[in-house]
């Protein structure tokens, strides 16, 4: 990655940054408790993710590596080179 990219990339993430706490400062002056209801529903959704879908996301995945690599020696068994000659 170049330097520009590395900087490009960190300079969105500074504007995203300061739009969301912009965002955040600004609703919780007009209505806290919504503020405080939406961040619960985003931190139990943040929750959910992290629990169960990333894990079923993990147990698919091996399940896909596995698959992957069955088949690719199953099709190309001469790929395997001997290192004697």
């Amino acid at each position: 990655m170049t330097t520009y990219n590395l900087l490009l990339s960190l300079l969105g993430m500074a504007t995203n940054l300061v739009m969301s706490t912009a965002l955040l400062v600004t609703v919780f002056i007009i209505d806290p408790w919504m503020t405080l209801m939406v961040g619960i529903l985003l931190l139990l959704v943040m929750l959910m993710i992290a629990k169960v879908v990333k894990l079923r996301l993990q147990r698919q995945g091996i399940i896909f590596q596995k698959h992957a690599v069955a088949t690719k020696q199953v099709a190309d068994p001469g790929n395997q080179r001997d290192e004697g000659d």
